[in-house]
């Protein structure tokens, strides 16, 4: 049982628990468990933050491909159109050069050799649009599977890397259950309300809700102990915790 800050109230006289000096020796141990508990979760929590530059790269490169895919469609696109329209217009100019033999005059040949020197002329400009379209889609193309090398290149790298830390969250949670596996074994030597106070200041105190009280002082917050609280303490009749911090109080040399 614990009483409001810095008030004490007699531990539990339940034979089934031990005394409040032997509570306080598994307490120490329950904190450093959940210290090292703390510490295993920390460094379990960064291990998928080593995939994010892989990951990002990986999408950098995806999205660099879905845009050249892209514009090479647009460019086979305008070749198709282009062709036809090559097609088109041959056909225009054969019809044209056929007038030729059926020209009755000057006037008309000139028209009808006029009508083939454009459509030559526009024939000449369709070729250079065929040309380059059909280069920038094969120059496209060329990007696109170095890319496409790259990028399986890039996500089986991330599969090995993605199956080592994989391999590390799988030692850290086998770690985690034999922790908390002797976590459980040792809260069961504490009173209830003592523990539910110690996991509510400890979460509220950077981990740490157990703190000893050494040359008046308590050493989780660093302020001073009232002499006659510090005397309570020392005896260990009942349980204390810090004007101050809340944290619960205990003096380590008289725990014998």
């Amino acid at each position: 049982m614990l009483g409001n800050k810095s008030a004490g109230v007699a531990a539990s006289n339940s034979p089934s628990l031990p005394s409040l000096k032997e509570q306080f020796k598994f307490l120490e141990q329950v904190q450093e468990l959940d210290l090292k508990i703390d510490q295993v979760n920390l460094k379990k929590s960064t291990l998928p933050g080593l995939l994010k530059p892989l990951e990002n790269e990986i999408a950098k490169l995806s999205h660099l491909i879905v845009t050249k895919q892209t514009q090479c469609n647009d460019f086979e696109k305008a070749e198709r159109q282009v062709r036809s329209a090559i097609e088109l217009n041959q056909d225009r100019l054969t019809r044209s050069k056929g007038k030729l033999d059926n020209v009755a005059n000057t006037v008309e040949y000139q028209a009808a050799t006029k009508e083939i020197d454009q459509l030559m002329k526009m024939n000449a400009n369709l070729e250079e649009q065929f040309k380059k379209s059909a280069g920038d889609a094969s120059t496209l193309k060329v990007d696109i599977e170095k890319l496409t090398v790259e990028r399986t290149a890039l996500d089986e790298k991330l599969k090995n890397e993605g199956a080592g830390v994989s391999q590390q969250v799988g030692g850290f949670d086998k770690e985690l259950k034999e922790l908390q596996a002797t976590r459980t074994e040792l809260v069961a030597n504490l009173e209830k309300r003592m523990l539910t106070t110690y996991d509510r200041i400890r979460g509220a105190r950077a981990g740490l809700g157990f703190a000893p009280a050494a040359a008046g002082r308590c050493t989780g917050c660093n302020i001073f102990v009232p002499a006659q609280l510090f005397n309570e303490i020392q005896k260990a009749l009942v349980v204390h915790q810090c004007p101050s911090c809340h944290r619960i109080l205990y003096v380590p040399g008289d725990r014998s």
